[in-house]
């Protein structure tokens, strides 16, 4: 390669450069050629001697500052007096997203809460009526002493309520691990069509 090839192929590298800051880079390696030629080098030599176009291009580029935009000072100005206007706006619109936020919540809670108010209501009656039972069979025999058919009516309540308490309380143990299934099957139904869906709308905004 001599010097004309050498030049020419170093320009088209540097294309990206200002035709100014080109221009001085091909001149001070033509002078480089020239100083080689001077001390006895031939031109291919010379050329060889500078190394690789590319790699001498990469070199040159790499060293250049870069170009950052940088805002104008009305254009600051302009961006503040924008930001400060549309402050309300902001300020209304994170407002909502927050009511939303906590709207969605008090739904979720509420999902649940219906989902376990028939077994925390059957387990409260089951509670009562053995309470009712534990009273009424201890009172009874007392009562008989002053009035027999009092304490016999005592005694039919506590058997009534005793076998209350104990349907109620297998109704509560199969509640339990029904409404233990529809916990997680309204938790499975939440996560796949409600954090899926906020999980593709950030992919897809991202």
């Amino acid at each position: 390669m001599n010097k004309h090839e050498f030049l020419d192929h170093l320009e088209r590298l540097l294309k990206s450069l200002p035709r100014q800051e080109r221009q001085k880079m091909l001149a001070y390696y033509a002078e480089m050629i020239d100083d080689r030629m001077e001390e006895g080098m031939s031109e291919q030599e010379a050329v060889q001697d500078l190394g690789d176009a590319g790699m001498l291009a990469e070199q040159i580029l790499s060293a250049q500052p870069s170009k950052e935009k940088k805002f104008s000072n009305p254009m600051k100005v302009l961006i503040i007096v924008l930001i400060v206007l549309g402050s309300p706006l902001w300020a209304c619109l994170l407002l909502a997203l927050l009511a939303l936020i906590c709207t969605g919540i008090l739904l979720i809670l509420t999902g649940y809460i219906m989902i376990w108010l028939i077994p925390v209501l059957s387990a409260a009656i089951m509670v009562a009526s053995l309470i009712l039972c534990i009273i009424s069979l201890i009172g009874s025999p007392f009562l008989m002493v002053s009035s027999f058919m009092t304490g016999l009516l005592q005694l039919g309540v506590g058997l009534i309520a005793a076998g209350l308490s104990i349907l109620l309380g297998l109704f509560t143990i199969y509640a339990f691990r029904y409404f233990i299934k529809a916990t997680m099957s309204f938790s499975h139904w939440l996560k796949e069509h409600l954090f899926y869906r906020l999980k593709e709308v950030h992919v897809w905004q991202s």
